[in-house]
């Protein structure tokens, strides 16, 4: 009894197995023709991108062989500059082509720096006339506040109201 157990069992498993294998293969049958309709789907839209592509490019090809196409010229060649030897002056010397005034040496500003004599006009032609006292051209920073200090003009701060002593208006009343 014990070997017709076996066999039963193998028997089934050999039944299950074979059902298996033709699952299998069916799904396998069902893929293939799954992709070969993609395929067959993606190949027709390629086909009909290149056909439009291509009446494009012969209509595009025919527009240019119709209008004239421009001719290029063949380009000069550069002469070669002769080099010529530079000075060890020139050489550490940086030009400024946009602020000539920087291409000044030293000795060209200390030329150019001579002292400027300042007229200074006395107190009573500053305040005369207005009482304001304004900063003239001449006159630097430092003075014109020490002109300030001098005047000592001192100004009244308001008085802050008291607001618990005020009278209330008839109307509120």
């Amino acid at each position: 009894m014990a070997e017709k157990t076996v066999s039963c069992l193998i028997d089934d498993l050999i039944e299950t197995l074979s059902q298996t294998k033709a699952s299998l293969q069916e799904r396998l049958a069902q893929l293939e023709e799954e992709y070969k309709r993609m395929l067959e789907e993606a190949e027709k839209t390629l086909k009909d991108q290149l056909e439009q592509t291509t009446i494009q490019y012969d209509y595009w090809v025919a527009a240019r062989d119709n209008s004239p196409v421009p001719i290029k010229k063949p380009r000069r060649k550069r002469k070669e500059k002769e080099e010529v030897p530079i000075s060890p002056e020139e050489e550490t010397k940086v030009v400024d082509t946009i602020y000539p005034e920087n291409n000044e040496t030293p000795e060209e500003e200390q030329a150019v720096e001579e002292p400027i004599q300042e007229e200074t006009a006395s107190l009573e032609d500053l305040f005369s006339g207005s009482g304001d006292v304004e900063a003239t051209p001449e006159e630097t920073a430092e003075e014109s506040v020490e002109k300030w200090a001098e005047e000592d003009v001192v100004e009244e701060e308001p008085k802050p109201m008291d607001f618990d002593d005020w009278e209330e208006p008839e109307e509120w009343k």
